[in-house]
């Protein structure tokens, strides 16, 4: 029985920066967002909810102490 390739190969060369690349349009939108005074769309216990840029960088920071 053949056994199918995997749609996404970490050794491709066109994924390899792919996830940087999404962590800098992530910051990127942040700073956007932060600049025009709007609130981000995040999926949260399984609903919407919407945060200010610096309500979920702090998030961030203290899943990165406690983690």
């Amino acid at each position: 029985m053949n056994t199918p390739e995997p749609l996404i190969r970490l050794d491709d060369p066109d994924m390899r920066g792919a996830e940087a690349a999404m962590l800098r349009a992530a910051e990127a939108a942040r700073d956007e967002a932060r600049k025009a005074g709007l609130t981000i769309p995040v999926w949260e216990n399984g609903v919407v909810v919407r945060k200010h840029p610096d309500e979920l960088e702090a998030e961030e920071e203290a899943v990165e102490v406690v983690g």
